[in-house]
C-alpha cells in the first residue's frame, strides 16, 4: 500500500520545503502520457528520503540553471560535475544451434511470442535461454589511462 508504480510518467520537478531558510525537497511533480502522447493531469508525490531530478528543479550551477530558464533554488556547483555517461552496445550473436536472444526485447508479434513462450518455459520447468544470466561478459576500462594505454603504442 505503499508503494504505488506508475509508467509512461516523466518528472517535471522536485518540490520544496524553504520554511526553515534553506531548500529541502520533499516530493516531486509528475504527468503522464495519454496513448495519443497528450500530456495528462499533473500528479504530486511527497517523499521523506532522497529525491533526484535536482537540476530541472533549480538545484545546481547558477549560471548553468539561468541559461536554460530555470529558477535557481540553490547555486549547487557541483551538482552535475561529475555525471559521466555510461556507453553500451548490445551484441547479439546466433548460436550454432541458430537460436538468438533477439526475442528478450520484442520489436514484433512474433518476437513477443517467442517471449511468452521462453518465459513459460522458464517459469514451469526452469529451462531455456532465460535459464541463463545472458550477460555472460562485460567489460569496463578507462581508455584514456596512460599505463593501460601508452601515448607512444597509438
Amino acid at each position: 500500500p505503499h508503494l504505488k508504480v506508475v509508467t509512461h510518467t516523466r518528472v517535471s520537478k522536485v518540490l520544496f520545503d524553504t520554511s526553515s531558510g534553506i531548500p529541502r525537497a520533499t516530493g516531486v511533480e509528475f504527468a503522464s502520457k495519454s496513448s495519443t502522447n497528450k500530456v495528462g493531469p499533473k500528479f504530486r508525490a511527497r517523499a521523506t528520503k532522497e529525491v533526484i531530478i535536482l537540476m530541472l528543479s533549480g538545484i545546481g550551477p547558477a549560471t548553468q540553471l539561468s541559461r536554460h530558464n530555470i529558477p535557481v533554488v540553490l547555486d549547487a556547483p557541483s551538482v552535475g560535475a561529475d555525471l559521466m555517461d555510461h556507453p553500451s552496445v548490445n551484441i547479439r550473436f546466433r548460436g550454432k544451434t541458430g537460436s538468438t536472444s533477439h526475442h528478450f526485447t520484442p520489436h514484433s508479434l512474433n518476437t513477443a511470442r517467442l517471449l511468452v513462450r521462453d518465459l513459460l518455459r522458464y517459469n514451469l520447468w526452469g529451462t531455456g535461454p532465460l535459464a541463463s544470466n545472458v550477460g555472460e561478459s562485460v567489460a569496463f576500462f578507462r581508455s584514456d589511462d596512460q599505463v593501460l594505454f601508452p601515448p607512444a603504442d597509438y
